[in-house]
């Protein structure tokens, strides 16, 4: 639905911990107690507001959103009785049967591959890459997918890294489109954002296995 607007919500919490999290207010554990003083919005009154935003869409973003997966498939299952599109955009981190019940209400996901290392997946991001990958693997039977990928000083920043994210991509569907952001600090990263024409560098290898590569964010210096 290019060139289209989409009506966005967020939601407490995540099942990740990255350190560099540029929604850390919403997303950090410290912060769902103060979730317990706001108003609780019922999915229908929640498709009642998109649908007065005029949005063609509702995308359930900025941390988790598959953490509240209950909640996610009735405003979900609501949105297309209204004839609402959902866009679901998440950590991936949902093994494959809960994943099922949501993808099958989902008409584009763009899903984080943060990073192509197992071991920095756990020990770093708290999450599983093959999850990830699993997820992205089963997405792309239901529904349009996308993937984005930050890069991160020390976690994605290097060509093989963005390799091995397009590797693992195109063997699923070279046509999926693969974003790359440029990391700023941000929680608990102070390092400066990578240059941007390092950023360019290091996304050269995508072109040769993807046919859709897109860099964001060149301006934060």
């Amino acid at each position: 639905m290019p060139g289209t607007r989409t009506f966005s919500t967020g939601f407490w919490g995540c099942n990740m911990d990255c350190p560099f999290c540029q929604n850390h207010e919403i997303s950090h554990p410290a912060m769902r107690a103060a979730a317990r003083s706001e108003p609780f919005v019922s999915p229908d009154e929640f498709v009642a507001m998109a649908l007065d935003s005029a949005a063609p869409s509702i995308s359930y973003t900025y941390s988790e959103p598959c953490i509240h997966a209950e909640y996610v498939t009735a405003c979900m299952e609501r949105a297309h009785d209204a004839g609402l599109k959902n866009i679901l955009v998440t950590n991936g981190c949902i093994l494959s049967e809960a994943a099922r019940d949501i993808l099958m209400l989902t008409d584009a996901t763009n899903v984080d591959l943060k990073c192509n290392s197992a071991s920095t997946y756990h020990a770093i991001l708290g999450g599983e890459l093959d999850v990830v990958q699993n997820f992205i693997l089963t997405a792309a039977k239901f529904t349009h997918v996308e993937v984005t990928t930050l890069v991160v000083p020390g976690i994605s920043d290097s060509e093989t890294d963005i390799e091995g994210i397009a590797r693992f991509i195109s063997s699923v569907s070279a046509e999926i489109p693969l974003h790359i952001t440029r990391y700023h600090p941000d929680f608990r990263m102070s390092l400066a954002p990578t240059a941007y024409p390092e950023m360019k560098r290091i996304a050269t290898p995508a072109y040769d296995h993807l046919k859709y590569v897109y860099l964001y964010n060149p301006h934060f210096d």
